[in-house]
């Protein structure tokens, strides 16, 4: 795989290490749906929580100070417990499952980090920062970690392959001054995100991943 184009800083090794610490200082401030439409009803999203025979279908792009790097599509076939993903990335075909575990979520991760898309697909911090956390247009929340700070906020709704999502844009900074910002759409009722964008830099480099889903099959 052409993974030479893939020279992602090492602050997001930081980010995945960050999924395992302990969140601390939590502030939270939920707000009401500005458009009227809540009902009181807890509204939260679980990722990777995954149900049997379905298959996500997404497009990618990655950049590197402004310019495109590579591009490709990836589909990610949830089986039962098997998960197999098909990529193709700048014309070349590449195929990989991962069968070796009872879980459907750790087959996933094992057969996702061999692909570029698991940088931006597999966070396992995701189900902690999420944890809990009412989901709606107006809510933000932040968190402190032992080399920066990470906040989130719900700006409103998209849709991607016809399924609308929540939009949570998010800032993550460390005390070395590196900076990402990170944009994602997710459906409350679905495993994966709608889409993942991010864009990360320091003071000689800028990236950006771009990775949105293009279709869904149950």
């Amino acid at each position: 795989m052409r993974l030479r184009n893939f020279k992602y800083l090492s602050f997001f090794i930081a980010l995945t290490f960050f999924g395992f610490t302990a969140l601390t200082s939590c502030e939270e401030d939920s707000s009401n749906d500005p458009n009227g439409n809540n009902n009181g009803t807890e509204k939260t999203w679980e990722p990777y929580k995954f149900d049997p025979n379905v298959s996500f279908t997404y497009e990618f792009y990655t950049m590197e100070n402004g310019e495109e790097q590579s591009s490709g599509t990836i589909e990610i076939m949830i089986q039962d417990p098997a998960v197999e993903v098909n990529a193709t990335i700048d014309g070349e075909f590449y195929s990989f499952s991962s069968d070796s575990h009872d879980a459907i979520s750790e087959n996933f991760q094992e057969a996702v980090n061999n692909t570029p898309a698991g940088i931006v697909i597999y966070q396992p911090y995701w189900e902690n920062a999420f944890a809990d956390q009412v989901i709606e247009e107006g809510a933000s929340w932040s968190y402190n970690f032992e080399d920066g700070s990470v906040s989130f906020e719900v700006t409103g709704t998209d849709t991607y392959a016809g399924i609308e999502g929540y939009v949570v844009e998010y800032d993550i900074q460390n005390d070395s001054g590196e900076n990402a910002m990170w944009e994602l759409c997710a459906n409350l009722g679905m495993s994966l995100p709608l889409m993942s964008h991010v864009e990360s830099s320091d003071d000689s480099n800028s990236e950006t991943f771009h990775l949105e889903l293009t279709d869904y099959q149950e």
